[in-house]
């Protein structure tokens, strides 16, 4: 998972990370190129948005606490709360607001979406 932004600050497992770009890598957290913590691999990951994210992307499904200003990605779903950008997944995203535009291979389940929705199965 990458996210992009200017003095971005997450949270990630309740420890606070702060940089424009933050990775996690396998279980590895980088911030800005440089590692910084190794995730306990036992552990599931849980990511909180707390300020000046402006892109997600992720290879695996998101699931964020927290609102992204910004454009969220991800090869297969997307679950968080308000989105203030487009949201694209490869299967579903689950949201309770975007206010760009949604895009998902399978279903879409969110309560307003301002922009343009395209999925199989569009759920509000």
């Amino acid at each position: 998972m990458n996210i992009f932004g200017r003095n971005s600050k997450v949270q990630i497992n309740g420890k606070t990370y702060v940089g424009n770009n933050i990775s996690i890598s396998g279980n590895q957290v980088y911030i800005d190129g440089e590692l910084q913590d190794d995730l306990d691999s036992k552990n599931k990951i849980e990511v909180s948005i707390l300020c000046n994210v402006d892109k997600i992307t992720s290879n695996e499904s998101i699931h964020i606490k927290g609102n992204v200003t910004g454009k969220v990605e991800a090869k297969t779903s997307v679950n968080c709360d308000d989105v203030r950008g487009d949201v694209f997944a490869g299967t579903s995203v689950n949201c309770d607001n975007i206010s760009g535009n949604a895009r998902a291979g399978a279903t879409i389940n969110c309560d307003v979406i301002w922009g343009d929705a395209k999925a199989n199965k569009i759920i509000k």
